[in-house]
């Protein structure tokens, strides 16, 4: 029986890829070459993943794409490949014809200003022109094959059609100029793409595992879940685990953006990526190292087109119905002048008009603002989703967040136990601790870390059965017992009156039995620190109404609602009814973002626009279910969330209207014959290298500020 055999994976680190008209020309490229299964390119990382048919088409395809023009070279092999000037990031192809189109450039114009023969300098220009036009000549064939009207076929129109009519010199001109600024725009995208890659060279490409009794060295790819590496001091942790033996500090900052080092003993979770201080560590593999929690950072930074913005889609679009418009307009205003007998400068005027239909500005600068956007927000421990989770959070009017967890630690204890009849405090608390140990709850934690601090003893439950959002119940000595809010445990048995003074609005639970209520334990959860100062400088930031959600009583609701400032709090909730505020705030307010601790809250966060998850790190569901996910417990980095997020969409504002604007004002002076085609080319290059500029700010980005 015949097996189809598994496509082979090939990436490719793509030269001078500085625009995203190239990165698709170049995927539509790709995908017709004989032998591959399909292409995709990352264009913020500069990269062609390409999935062949065979190994034996690797060579073949890579021969094909150089003969197309593109200098491509396989990832990894960075060290046999020679990287030329400016750290790589441009092919030696475009450097040494672009110095020698510019070398020729200035010899013809020293030349003419010595008055040598004429035809010396025309020789000149020619070969200066002829140099550069095969830098976008290939290209722009390949575009053309591909159905696609792209910068370089623009460019290279625009260059024979000076030429054609005795333009020499401005040919010369517009290919060197066209060269300098693609050099200019790949080193001002190189910065981005290293802003990335520093990300990916955080986590070592080897590992100290033991094996056979000793310690290997082993590609870190290669070891598995189980396994148990060793990490000095001084080394970078290479793959996610579990602490079984050592105590050392570790530098968390690059995935949860915390300053300070984190405390590791055996039982504690390390992250891949992370610096091991002080300390030799074993560390046992609970994950690959394609799944660690810096690899998904990495991708989701990586494949960010997926998730493109609202405002992308539509620059994209505009592009689509701008550029055919304005080669048309170009087309009517040389061709229809010159049928009629008029002078020959309407076709000059055309050729100026060709070139700025070139949409390079006006595409680049969305992309490259949302990609350092994401990027500065990756590097402080704040995982966005893509462009479309940053725009909408930067829309944000309301804000909604989970109590327990998010505005406050999370960690309660009990303050106070009150009994009723002739139970004593430590029977009350060893029956609770009984029954809630079939429970996760932090509540359930609580009773039973208190059982443990009094040194009681408590007895397995059986039949233990939970009650949604109210409590729990279960066998003890063959009675059962109900631990649950009071109100529900008060309803049950049908007692319409707990005592007042039992009940002092703090958290509590009730522990009963099916004919009374035994008593009540009550716990105290701190507010987290900042957490009212944050939700002020929220407000600040254009936050019209932030409201707390919580499963909790009304009295202990309230009094955190107070203390941390929410406009309004919503108390005794289950699941459902947090839905249900979520659907009410978004028929009041365009979009509303949702602050809570991951799974517990998974269908509220779904239900917003934003769903933020906090204290992320590590938990793939929060990862995966979340549109953002905060990798600390940190609450302040809602500040910098938003803060990132708006600057954005004001730097976005900005490129598209600077792109708009110059495209406009030289299509004005083009069609009333006062721009030249060298001027063309600088505005059009200078407006792209303009707004890369303007975009790259956001790396600088450590808040809420850009400026």
């Amino acid at each position: 029986m015949a097996h189809s055999k598994k496509p082979v994976s090939l990436r490719l680190k793509v030269k001078d890829l500085d625009c995203i008209d190239c990165s698709r020309a170049l995927e539509r490229v790709a995908r017709s070459i004989d032998g591959v299964e399909d292409a995709r390119v990352s264009f913020t990382l500069s990269t062609l993943d390409i999935s062949l048919r065979d190994e034996k088409d690797r060579k073949a395809v890579l021969r094909s794409l150089r003969r197309k023009g593109y200098e491509v070279y396989p990832v990894g092999t960075e060290a046999q490949v020679p990287m030329g000037a400016l750290g790589g990031a441009v092919s030696g192809r475009r450097l040494l014809l672009t110095s020698i189109g510019g070398t020729l450039l200035i010899a013809a114009l020293v030349s003419y200003l010595l008055r040598l023969p004429p035809g010396l300098v025309h020789l000149m220009l020619i070969a200066a022109t002829a140099i550069g036009l095969p830098l976008t000549l290939l290209r722009a064939l390949n575009s053309l094959r591909c159905r696609s009207i792209d910068m370089n076929v623009l460019m290279s129109i625009a260059i024979i059609a000076a030429a054609a009519i005795g333009q020499w010199e401005e040919a010369a001109v517009v290919a060197f100029l066209f060269s300098i600024a693609i050099v200019l725009e790949a080193l001002a995208m190189a910065r981005t793409r290293k802003a990335i890659e520093s990300l990916m060279e955080l986590s070592p490409d080897t590992a100290l595992v033991r094996r056979d009794g000793g310690e290997v060295p082993a590609d870190a790819s290669t070891v598995t879940p189980g396994e148990i590496i060793v990490v000095k001091p001084g080394e970078r942790i290479p793959l996610e685990g579990e602490v079984v033996s050592g105590t050392t500090s570790v530098d968390e900052s690059a995935i949860t953006g915390e300053p300070m080092p984190a405390a590791k003993t055996p039982g504690a979770q390390v992250f891949a990526g992370t610096l091991n201080e002080d300390g030799l560590i074993e560390v046992r593999v609970t994950k690959p190292k394609e799944e660690s929690t810096l690899a998904r950072i990495i991708h989701l930074i990586e494949h960010v087109e997926e998730s493109r913005a609202p405002v992308e889609r539509f620059v994209d679009r505009f592009a689509r119905i701008y550029t055919p418009a304005v080669v048309t307009a170009a087309l009517v205003m040389g061709i229809v002048p010159y049928l009629a007998g008029m002078e020959e400068t309407w076709i000059y005027r055309s050729i100026v008009v060709l070139i700025i239909a070139c949409p390079c500005a006006l595409v680049i600068a969305t992309p490259v603002a949302i990609v350092s956007g994401l990027t500065s927000a990756a590097r402080q421990g704040i995982l966005i989703k893509g462009g479309m989770y940053l725009e909408q959070a930067a829309n944000t009017r309301a804000l909604a967040l989970d109590k327990t967890g998010t505005v406050t630690l999370g960690h309660p204890t009990v303050s106070a136990v009150r009994t009723l009849g002739g139970i004593s405090e430590n029977d009350l608390v060893s029956l609770a601790a009984a029954v809630e140990s079939g429970s996760t709850h932090p509540l359930a934690g609580a009773v039973m870390a208190e059982a443990r601090r009094r040194q009681l003893h408590w007895e397995m439950p059986q039949d233990v059965t939970a009650i949604p959002g109210s409590g729990i119940t279960g066998k003890v000595d063959g009675t059962t017992y109900i631990v649950a809010k009071p109100e529900f445990l008060a309803g049950r048995l049908g007692e319409k009156n707990l005592d007042p003074g039992l009940l002092t609005g703090k958290t509590a639970l009730a522990v009963g039995s099916d004919t009374e209520v035994l008593g009540i334990i009550e716990f105290t959860d701190k507010v987290r620190p900042g957490a009212a100062a944050t939700l002020a400088a929220l407000r600040k930031m254009g936050i019209e109404r932030t409201v707390m959600l919580t499963g909790d009583r009304e009295d202990a609701a309230r009094e955190v609602a107070t203390q941390i400032g929410v406009d309004a709090y919503y108390a005794d909730l289950l699941p459902d009814r947090k839905v249900e505020v979520i659907e009410r705030l978004k028929r009041e307010f365009a979009t509303v973002a949702m602050v809570g601790d991951g799974v517990n809250d998974a269908p509220a966060l779904a239900a917003s626009h934003v769903g933020v998850a906090m204290g992320a790190a590590g938990s793939d569901t929060a990862i995966d279910t979340a549109s953002v996910a905060l990798m600390s417990d940190d609450i302040g980095k809602l500040v910098p969330l938003f803060g990132i997020s708006k600057a954005v969409k004001r730097i976005t504002i900005e490129n598209i209207a600077f792109a708009i604007g110059i495209k406009a004002a030289f299509l004005v002076l083009a069609a009333t014959g006062r721009a030249t085609m060298w001027m063309a080319v600088f505005a059009d290059m200078g407006a792209s290298l303009i707004v890369i500029a303007n975009a790259l700010r956001l790396l600088r980005n450590r808040g809420a500020k850009v400026r």
